[in-house]
Order: structure tokens, then sequence, then C-alpha cells
């Protein structure tokens, strides 16, 4: 007979053997502690943003997605909600943040939601695809009629935030025509994160990400290095928890030195969309004969729908700042009054963030207005993506081409073109 529940132990199935033990008391698990195994699946996520993209984007539009994959077989499942577009296209690429990559995977729209585009059922992803999941080296990408290359993207399993630096930026505002793209992506669960700045027009001599708020300084949490060629990189920077708290709270920003400027020549703050402004009297309605000059941004946040917007003025002492509603040689009304700084009476600002109704965040992003006036001096150019001038007195002309975008100003009257 024991011969007979010896070879039973030996032979019955590990289910059979576990609960014939606890049965004999043997110290094993019970019917009711056994957990039959559970198909390897890992589920991701991304926030999507026009930031996002390489080429900036001037929308305000949004959108999130969940991408699930079942590492025994390397099926997929998954999909993206847009809000504030309508998507031509989407797709699932192959690329880092900061990186454009290859399609490869086609999403299908839904028939009865359209705003939702969804995996294709029965998709596999090959060996090296599941690497890139597990890296964080894939990203949706939502492309509209406006915008063919993407409107909105996000990378998947990854928190990413942007920052487009410009002299204007920093807290003391600078006439720099340099330019620069910071790109911070973290993984949630590790808080390691991989970072990437490019640069033009600037021979920088560090590079550093600083904690602080928008329009005011803080400390080196992060040393760059040294760069190779236009480009800082870093890979595996390790965030604290206090760190990521300030990272989604947008408490972060980039600082591009240089010889010339050793406090910073240009700086980003992460997850804002930028605006600048050059403002002339010639952009008055009517036009003011002045020489004062001014220089202006609007940095706008699209979770929180809020604003900050900051102006230098020279050669007058402003008595009023606000910024208006009104396109480009037309009056409007005021949407934001702003502060005169007390420690330096040519800085006028926001008191902090202010909220943006989205009907003005929709024109701050293609044509909203700033303006300082004393007496009807001057008035600010017109916001547009990456181009700034500034008209100098006696000037006729002037021409900057930045990432892609090129502004043409005569008389101080500014179009943009794209």
């Amino acid at each position: 007979m024991a011969s007979k529940f010896i070879t039973q132990l030996r032979y019955s199935a590990p289910f059979a053997l576990i609960t014939t033990l606890a049965a004999c008391g043997g110290g094993g698990y019970s019917d009711s502690q056994y957990v039959a195994p559970q198909p390897a699946v890992s589920v991701k996520t991304a926030v999507m943003s026009p930031t996002q993209e390489i080429a900036e984007v001037s929308s305000l539009a949004t959108g999130t997605g969940t991408l699930s994959m079942d590492a025994s077989i390397g099926s997929i499942t998954g999909s993206i909600m847009t809000s504030d577009m309508t998507a031509t296209a989407a797709h699932i690429h192959a690329g880092v943040a900061g990186a454009n990559g290859a399609i490869i995977v086609g999403l299908v729209q839904d028939m009865t939601l359209p705003a939702r585009w969804n995996v294709p059922a029965n998709t596999v992803l090959t060996v090296a695809q599941q690497a890139l999941f597990n890296s964080g080296g894939l990203y949706f990408n939502a492309h509209s009629a406006a915008f063919a290359s993407g409107e909105i993207r996000g990378q998947i399993g990854r928190e990413v935030a942007v920052a487009r630096l410009s002299g204007v930026q920093e807290v003391s505002q600078n006439s720099s025509t340099a330019s620069g793209l910071g790109v911070i992506s973290i993984d949630p669960i590790t808080r390691l994160a991989d970072v990437t700045l490019t640069f033009s027009g600037i021979t920088p001599v560090g590079a550093h990400i600083h904690s602080g708020v928008i329009g005011a300084n803080g400390p080196i949490i992060f040393d760059l290095g040294t760069p190779a060629g236009p480009a800082y990189s870093a890979a595996a920077l390790q965030f604290s928890e206090a760190q990521l708290s300030d990272f989604r709270a947008k408490g972060q920003y980039f600082n591009l030195h240089s010889a010339a400027l050793p406090g910073g020549e240009i700086r980003g703050q992460v997850g804002y969309q930028v605006r600048i402004a050059g403002m002339t009297g010639a952009q008055e309605n009517p036009p003011a004969s002045t020489a004062s000059t001014g220089v202006g941004f609007a940095a706008y946040d699209p979770q929180t729908k809020n604003v900050f917007a900051q102006q230098t003025l020279t050669g007058f002492t402003p008595t009023l700042g606000h910024m208006h509603r009104g396109a480009t040689g037309a009056s409007g009304p005021v949407i934001i009054g702003f502060q005169q700084n007390a420690a330096n009476p040519q800085v006028w600002a926001t008191n902090g963030l202010v909220p943006l109704a989205d009907a003005d965040a929709t024109l701050l992003m293609s044509q909203g207005l700033t303006s300082i006036r004393t007496a009807r001096d001057f008035r600010a150019a017109k916001f547009a993506d990456n181009c700034w001038v500034i008209d100098k007195p006696g000037s006729i002309k002037q021409r900057y081409v930045k990432r892609g975008r090129s502004c043409f100003c005569n008389s101080g009257r500014c179009d943009f073109f794209i």
C-alpha cells in the first residue's frame, strides 16, 4: 500500500501532489491557496499632446492611449482616444521620445466612436518590437488634415515633457536668437529618465536641468555634461520622488549657458507651449512714432489651461500692461492684466499662472496679442511658432529662420509663414 502511495506521488501532476501532501498534513498549500498561472500581460499607457511632436504644433488637442502585450506570444490590444481634434489617421511608431520613427501598426477608427482608434485584431509584434515595447521605444501618433505629420503624440509607458528654449524665457530676458529643444522621458516605475537637448545659434559652455517655476530661477538638479555636436544627451538619470513630483507640476526648466551669458542664454520651461512676441510702436492701431521696444512671451499649460506671460520694455516707462484679444493691425478687448515688477519697473508679468479661456488659448496658439501702453506707445507683434523679431530703431526689415518656420517683418508688421 505504501509503495503504491509513493508511486502516486512520483508521477501525479503538481496540483495533485500539493493536495495530497496537504491532506497528509505535509505543510503544503490548501486547495483555496492554489493560484493558476496567468498569461504574462503587460499594460502601458500614454498621454498624448502636441508638445511631443518633433515639429512644433499649434493645437489644443489632447489624447490618451493604452497598449497591452501578452509576452508569451507578442500579441497586443489597445486603443487611443483623441479630444479637440479630427484625426485622419493614427499609428503606433517605433522611436524614442524626441525622435521620429517608422510606423509599425496602423490603428483602425472605431465606427461607433470616431475619436477612438483601435489596434487591429490579431496584431502580433516581432521580438524586436516587443523589446521596444518594454523599453519605452514605441509611441502613438494621431494625424489630422492640418498636421499631416502628427497633431498629438504620446510615448507608450513613459511620461514625456518637452521644452522649447529661447532667450526671452530667461528671468533676465535677452535678445538671443539661439534656440533649443529639450525632451525628458521618464519611466514612472523606476523614475529613470532619458534626456536630450538639441540647440542652434549658440556655442554652449554648459547645460542643466533646474528646479524652478516659470519666471523664477532655481537650483541645478542635473548637469547634462558635454555635447556631442549640436546636442546633449543623458541616459538613466535617477529622479527622486520629489523631483518626479516637480516634473509633473512643470516645476523644472532647461538652461543653456554661453560665455557671453554665463547665467543662461536660452531657457525653456518643461511642459509648456510658449509663444514669443517682439514689440514696436509701429504695430499700434494707429501706429505710434516711438523708438521704444520690448520683448515678451506667454507660456500656456494645456493641462491646467493656465498661462504665464511676461514682457521686458526699453526706452520708456510703462503705466499699464495687458494682454488683448485681437488680430494683427486691429485693437481688441483686454483679457489679462499685468503687474509691474517691483525690483525692475521695465518688467511686467501676470500674477503667476492665470486661467485662460479655451477660445483665447486657441488665439494664443495662432495669433494672440499682448500689449504694454503709455499713451498708446506701442504694441506687441503677433505671437507665432518659433519666430521672434524685435524691430530696432530705424530698421526696415529683419528676418530670422528658426526650426523650419520663418518670419518676415516690414516696418514693424510681421507676417508668418509655415
